[in-house]
């Protein structure tokens, strides 16, 4: 149960800076509304490849120094940001919906994808989680092969 709270902790903690970095960018008035979209998917593509480093290099630390089982911290960790992703990504959805957020004051073609933008971060950060999963795989069969190297 300790490790569902440390998945959590770290959940959390992820999703809001992401979502944040993403959301402040994008609903930005000092930016052109034909490129803040675009520079809050990059800005959080960033954010999630740093994430990405960060994990790679000191979850096996913090997990060690917890005392946490790697196998259930890590399943909470990807089923837990699948479903926070998913939750706030539509939660961000519906107040584009009620005119919230990003409210567009165009016509026509202007308002067109109108929000797509928290839809595509979501299935951004689903990839990312992924991409964690590969990453954890090939570490844990790279040092499962280093340890049982025929000598």
């Amino acid at each position: 149960m300790k490790e569902f709270f440390g998945s959590l902790k770290i959940n959390i903690i992820t999703q809001l800076i992401c979502w944040c970095i993403f959301i402040l960018i994008d609903e930005n008035f000092f930016i052109s509304n034909n490129y803040n979209e675009d520079f809050a998917l990059i800005a959080s593509i960033i954010c999630l490849i740093t994430f990405l480093i960060i994990y790679i290099i000191y979850i096996d630390k913090y997990i060690k120094k917890n005392n946490y089982s790697s196998l259930l911290f890590n399943i909470f960790l990807i089923v837990l940001w699948i479903i926070f992703t998913i939750i706030i990504m539509f939660s961000l959805f519906k107040f584009v919906d009620i005119k919230l957020l990003h409210v567009c004051v165009g016509s026509g073609w202007d308002c067109f994808l109108n929000g797509i933008e928290y839809l595509l971060q979501g299935i951004i950060m689903i990839i990312f989680i992924i991409i964690i999963i590969i990453t954890r795989l090939i570490i844990t069969f790279y040092r499962w092969i280093k340890k049982n190297k025929v000598k």
